[in-house]
């Protein structure tokens, strides 16, 4: 398992001078690897794209330095010129006008392929949700959330009070720490709605490998226990100290199976998905009834995507009303945050103490 919850690792001489060879290594390998993402023949604006994630990953690292300071940095300094040589967006002025154009980004999502640094292992997932918050100081009337014209809904924030915001969904595999998928839900959601479109209709199966996916008590939901078994999938949530145990044991730890399930399959197979399933349903209690003693623990690690996420590459407020134009930014910051994480735990580097480095320290250059 994929533990990012300790300090393990490079934890020393984390100066300036190393973090900046830690990121010509980390955009060096990402360089290989981002070219695959875009399927298909790629043209000159598909390569701007992937040099603009590139340039943006590497000032994320450095401190969030300015793009005018990255290229005067970019031209007097040869490794990184090795490291990220640029033929599209080579001066500011170029990357600029390309910027002014991430509106038109969600294109890219048809033909997006998420590579990764390390392959996966098990078939541990985790499922959580968090707000995403809206910064309201360009919008000059609030009634128009109030009337539902915007996605952007006002929204409870533990901590906070009320925010105006959107409710985003992840999906990670905690195997190798990748990305599986990113969504945006109202706050009206069922939450089985939610499990359904994240889980069942992306990793669901009903005849291939069983999974297992965890979540904290926000999911807590007898209809999902109740979709998971046909699809092979073992939900491990955490129980609401209020539930009554009886209930959940005759619903959770009941096989009730439609028959259309077992449809055009051959009694052998059919046999074999019964004892399948009774698997599922006895591990689906016990784990669930254990989540304090251990999955808590694992579910935990996703945290760090988000942390990352928001303390190096800067995933903060946003500035737009409708999903589809916020969705590439948190797709792509949590997609680079996941390979850094990655790349961290391959160089033997503490994602942790990097992450401190990155956010607290000002830019010397």
């Amino acid at each position: 398992m994929f533990h990012t919850d300790s300090n393990k690792g490079i934890v020393d001489g984390y100066d300036n001078e190393f973090v900046l060879d830690l990121s010509i290594n980390f955009i060096s390998i990402l360089r290989s690897k981002l070219p695959l993402i875009i399927s298909g023949k790629k043209s000159q604006v598909d390569r701007e794209f992937i040099e603009f994630l590139l340039i943006e990953s590497f000032r994320s690292l450095l401190w969030n330095m300015p793009p005018q300071a990255f290229y005067l940095f970019y031209r007097s300094d040869m490794r990184i010129k090795e490291a990220l040589p640029l033929k599209y967006l080579n001066s500011y002025g170029v990357y600029n006008r390309f910027r002014q154009k991430r509106k038109n980004y969600r294109r890219y999502f048809d033909r997006f392929i998420k590579r990764n640094l390390l392959g996966k292992i098990d078939e541990m997932y985790a499922l959580d949700t968090f707000i995403l918050e809206v910064d309201l100081r360009k919008l000059k009337n609030a009634t128009k959330i109030k009337s539902g014209k915007f996605d952007v809904e006002f929204l409870y924030k533990p901590g906070e009070g009320t925010v105006a915001g959107v409710i985003c969904a992840v999906l990670v595999n905690l195997s190798n720490f990748s990305l599986v998928e990113v969504n945006f839900y109202s706050k009206h959601a069922k939450k089985v709605d939610i499990w359904e479109d994240m889980v069942l209709n992306t990793i669901g199966t009903k005849t291939g490998q069983i999974k297992t996916v965890i979540a904290d008590s926000g999911f807590f939901c007898y209809d999902i226990f109740k979709v998971s078994r046909e699809y092979r999938i073992i939900p491990v949530i955490k129980i609401r100290k209020n539930i009554n145990l009886d209930k959940f044991y005759k619903i959770a730890g009941t096989m009730q199976i439609k028959l259309e399930f077992f449809e055009n399959k051959s009694i052998k197979l059919a046999q074999v998905l019964i004892e399948d399933i009774r698997m599922i349903v006895a591990k689906t209690v016990e784990n669930s009834l254990n989540y304090d003693k251990g999955f808590a623990k694992i579910r935990s690690g996703i945290e760090m995507l988000f942390k990352v996420a928001k303390r190096v590459f800067k995933q903060n407020n946003v500035h737009v009303y409708y999903t589809d134009k916020m969705h590439y930014k948190i797709y792509f910051t949590l997609y680079i945050s996941s390979i850094l994480i990655q790349f961290c735990k391959e160089q033997n580097v503490s994602i942790n103490r990097l992450t401190e480095r990155v956010e607290n320290d000002i830019s010397i250059y």
